[in-house]
């Protein structure tokens, strides 16, 4: 037997072993390959300036705290989200810790967003809340 004989048994030796495996455990799939290939980092994404959420905060926090009656609960809840996104994100900016994105809608929240304002305002931010 040869060298070329003995290469091309080994190959076809081989490539029967790959095929038996497939046939045994499929093709590999992404979560197969994602331990196999290198990780990327998901680009981070900008953030807003720290005076233009100081301004944006201002602005929702007085409005959700006294809102017109017969406000729809859409446009409540709308700006109830985006207040507590934005409160959220100056939290995060001012190393205050905070649930705001976790908790579901009701008194627990409530209390959170005041828990927040006011380690905020303690932080040395004036969110131009009214007095309670």
């Amino acid at each position: 037997m040869g060298g070329t004989e003995a290469l091309f048994d080994g190959v076809v030796i081989g490539t029967g072993v790959l095929m038996a495996c497939f046939a045994m455990f499929g093709w590999p799939n992404r979560r197969a390959l994602a331990r196999v290939l290198p990780h990327r980092q998901p680009p981070e994404l900008p953030r807003r300036r720290f005076e233009d959420l100081v301004t944006r905060a201002r602005v929702l926090g007085p409005r959700l705290r006294s809102g017109p009656q017969g406000m729809r609960f859409a446009k409540f809840d709308g700006m109830r989200q985006g207040y507590d996104a934005v409160l959220g994100e100056l939290a995060d900016v001012l190393g205050v810790v905070h649930l705001l994105a976790v908790i579901p809608p009701g008194p627990a929240l409530d209390a959170e967003r005041s828990r927040v304002e006011n380690r905020v305002e303690l932080a040395g931010v004036d969110l131009g809340l009214p007095l309670v």
